[in-house]
């Protein structure tokens, strides 16, 4: 049986994306999937990581899990800090169904796209097709 294909953006631009999550092993995996679909990804490894790499560079996306270093909500937190850049990137936030049913009502505030786990790379790579539509991409600001 052959491999499934994963979807292409077909951007002239490539979008930077950030991911953080606590887990090297997921990191991994998303940095791989999204390069392989065409991405410029930057990992960071938990929140505090993922703070420091916000405030010292551009992002067209930031994915994050819900939950940062066993901490219900951290990426929610980062995810309201990345609004606060200028300019300011949009978010995906990952996590389970009660979780983001728990943070409903600061979702709308600083996340563009949420996804509940378990995730497919599919819905992965459509959910950052969506949330990256009609943005204009940081690498091509000057």
């Amino acid at each position: 049986m052959a491999p499934k294909r994963l979807p292409t953006h077909t951007r002239q631009k490539t979008a930077r994306i950030l991911v953080v999550d606590d887990g090297p092993e997921h990191l991994l995996a998303l940095k791989a999937v999204l390069t392989r679909v065409g991405y410029d990804v930057v990992t960071a490894e938990g929140y505090h990581e993922g703070h420091a790499a916000l405030r010292g560079d551009r992002f067209d996306l930031m994915i994050s899990d819900l939950s940062l270093n066993e901490q219900k909500g951290q990426g929610l937190l980062l995810a309201g800090e990345a609004k606060r850049g200028r300019p300011a990137p949009s978010v995906l936030l990952v996590g389970s169904p009660q979780g983001l049913k728990n943070a409903a009502p600061l979702l709308r505030k600083c996340v563009d796209t949420y996804l509940s786990k378990p995730l497919s790379l599919k819905r992965l790579v459509q959910g950052v097709a969506r949330s990256l539509r009609g943005r204009k991409l940081a690498a091509a600001a000057p």
